[in-house]
């Protein structure tokens, strides 16, 4: 997994989202399926996007809980901001992560036959 990370802009400030083996590890621990299931077999909705932020983001806060993570949602959903578009946020993370490249360019290579 890379140590790559991507800013995004959540509870009042920038900070550095990264889907490391944790995170990963994380993430599919609270799903109970792997990351290419998640994405394939679930509708992608408001506790889809704030468990992913949440994973993302503990590395750098270990003490950061789910709920607080959909606090800062709320604020900025109350700002105007719509919590699913931290999805494109999350994907651009995995994708630097290495952990959906793969199934990407499957796609990409499917659409160009």
């Amino acid at each position: 997994m890379s140590e790559q990370y991507v800013q995004v802009e959540i509870g009042g400030k920038t900070r550095l989202l990264r889907y490391d083996y944790n995170a990963i590890c994380d993430i599919e621990e609270k799903f109970g399926k792997g990351v290419a299931a998640i994405f394939s077999e679930e509708q992608v909705g408001f506790n889809t996007v704030r468990l992913f932020l949440w994973a993302g983001l503990k590395w750098k806060d270990p003490g950061l809980t789910v709920q607080r993570v959909g606090q800062w949602l709320q604020k900025e959903a109350e700002e105007g901001k719509q919590p699913l578009e931290f999805l494109n946020v999350v994907m651009e993370g995995l994708k630097k992560a290495k952990v959906i490249q793969e199934q990407q360019e499957e796609a990409e290579n499917e659409g160009n036959e």
